[in-house]
């Protein structure tokens, strides 16, 4: 649930941004009718300097991210594809795209998107991504005209500007270098990220807190056996069959030794629930019990920061910040990246598909099947948002 702070927080950062854009209407732009520009020479002078001195390995780069970009485009409509097909197929399903806006995007055991962890993370994320166009353009000599901001409705961005008429002159192979150098800089900051996740952030937390339990959450769907239990909330568990719950660990253990079809019982404070087990419905074959559930610790701060208690509670709340701010991190580099690889309109996942036809056919047919291409991509994202709607 969105807090009133949280939305306090939305409200106030985007009339502040109304206002900049009212007192600087005279510097802004207006692209395309509807987005609004703010063209800088910021990170320009960065931009030649690491192009001149590590242009080879940029270069090098660059002809690497064409194949890392082509296998990404290939990954998220297949991905698409099949998610679609499953919400058709499935009576209830979860959230599986979402606009990566704070209040709007949920993510199932993780909750909404909060404000200040999508503020931080879309501006590295959109800085790192304009910045990676820019140097791998300078690398191959192509002139960046101006760097900057957007706004598009509620969504704000970055942009580097290259010299068009210079990058349509340029091969085949270098024009893709540049355009898959943004996404492709994103996946691998979320690579990043996940490995941060993996392995320096529990070092973190244990500095900071220590299991105080486990709380379950259900996966929402009449046919789970938690949900056919009664419980469709997410609930703190004490025992399974009698045996005590101390931690995800512990939690674990118990749960691989129960199969299919088993019957037992969960404790939550006062409360029994009967829960009968049934076959992954994701993973047949799979001889343990499904439930259809999230698990999680529930932290508290450590005892020997117990005698301090605001301190205790204020490295707990930094430490937790940390965590979901990178967690969130990774799920917005990872999405923002691949959705960039979309062969969608004018993002750069569209403009190397339209390269590629151009390659082959002459402009005006390369351009149809360019149209019929991002067409055919923005109906398949309406299409789960209406399912996902609608279910």
């Amino acid at each position: 649930m969105v807090s009133f702070w949280e939305y306090g927080s939305i409200i106030i950062f985007y009339a502040i941004i109304l206002l900049l854009v009212y007192f600087f209407r005279k510097k802004l732009r207006i692209e395309h009718k509807f987005i609004v520009m703010w063209k800088t020479k910021l990170g320009l002078r960065w931009m030649d300097d690491l192009s001149t001195r590590f242009r080879s390995f940029i270069v090098l780069l660059g002809y690497i991210s064409i194949g890392l970009g082509f296998i990404g485009m290939a990954f998220i409509i297949v991905y698409m594809f099949v998610i679609l097909i499953k919400m058709l197929i499935t009576p209830v399903v979860t959230a599986q795209v979402g606009v990566a806006l704070p209040g709007l995007l949920k993510v199932p055991g993780l909750g909404t998107l909060p404000f200040w962890h999508w503020l931080i993370s879309i501006f590295i994320i959109a800085a790192c991504h304009e910045f990676a166009h820019g140097v791998v353009a300078r690398a191959h000599k192509v002139k960046i005209k101006s760097s900057g901001f957007l706004m598009w409705g509620p969504i704000l961005g970055a942009f580097v500007e290259p010299d068009e008429k210079q990058l349509s002159k340029m091969s085949d192979s270098k024009q893709y270098s540049i355009f898959a150098a943004g996404p492709v800089v994103n996946i691998v900051m979320a690579v990043v990220a996940y490995l941060i996740l993996i392995f320096a952030i529990p070092s973190l937390n244990a500095t900071a807190v220590e299991p105080a339990g486990v709380v379950i959450i259900p996966i929402l769907n009449q046919s789970y056996p938690l949900e056919l239990a009664g419980i469709n909330e997410s609930i703190v568990i004490n025992e399974i069959n009698g045996v005590p719950i101390l931690n995800v660990d512990n939690f674990s253990t118990i749960i691989r030794t129960i199969g299919p079809n088993e019957t037992v019982t969960i404790r939550s404070n006062e409360t029994y629930y009967t829960v009968t087990t049934v076959r992954n419905p994701n993973f047949p074959g799979d001889r343990r019990g499904f439930f259809g559930l999230y698990g999680g610790n529930i932290l508290r701060p450590r005892t020997f920061f117990q005698k301090k208690t605001d301190v205790s509670h204020a490295w707990f709340n930094f430490v937790k910040f940390i965590q979901d701010l990178v967690i969130w991190f990774f799920i917005l580099c990872s999405g923002i990246g691949l959705a960039n690889l979309l062969p969608l309109g004018p993002v750069d996942g569209g403009r190397m598909v339209l390269t590629y036809l151009r390659s082959k056919y002459s402009e005006d047919k390369a351009r149809h099947i360019w149209g019929v291409v991002s067409i055919t991509t923005l109906v398949l994202i309406i299409l789960i948002f209406i399912v996902q709607f609608v279910k």
